[in-house]
């Protein structure tokens, strides 16, 4: 058991973990400048790497966090995402409210997969301002010139003119 406490650049990261080969993780932080979140869940490296974490997010700037997730995942030589195919597992994210370029978003919550380097985020529902609900699917698969993105957008509202107006 022990206590993981990581400043890097404005950026804090603090685990409290327990076990062995498998390590529970409880009471834990994430804090940058984008992003405020409690985490738990566990970490296994008893055959291969794989991790099950819950974020619980108490802010974000979103504008910040695709901007500083493009540097983390962009190869600079040919403009792709590439994402380790040794990252293996899965994070629950869940968001009470943020506000976004299309207005107040409530209630977010979505699975993020990291699968031999495909990302697939599953099950997004989103509630946005007005009465407008989004259900989301994204996969980023494959790499380099074979890379392809699917997804499936839904979205309901009975007050489209005062969403789609912004």
């Amino acid at each position: 058991s022990g206590k993981l406490n990581l400043k890097i650049l404005n950026n804090v990261l603090l685990i409290n973990f327990i076990g062995e080969e498998i390590y529970e993780i409880e009471d834990s932080f994430y804090r940058s400048k984008f992003l405020n979140s409690k985490i738990k869940g566990n970490i296994n490296f008893k055959n291969n790497f794989f991790f099950d974490l819950n974020f619980l997010v108490n802010q974000i700037n979103l504008k910040k966090l695709i901007s500083n997730y493009n540097l983390f995942f962009k190869n600079k030589s040919n403009n792709y995402f590439e994402i380790s195919k040794k990252i293996n597992g899965a994070v629950s994210l869940s968001l009470k409210e943020t506000s976004s370029f299309i207005g107040q978003i409530s209630d977010l919550n979505f699975m993020l997969l990291f699968e031999n380097g495909d990302l697939k985020i599953n099950n997004g529902t989103a509630n946005l301002n007005n009465g407008g609900l989004l259900k989301f699917n994204f996969f980023l698969i494959g790499k380099g010139k074979n890379q392809k993105i699917n997804f499936n957008l839904d979205f309901n509202t009975k007050n489209a003119s005062k969403i789609f107006r912004k």
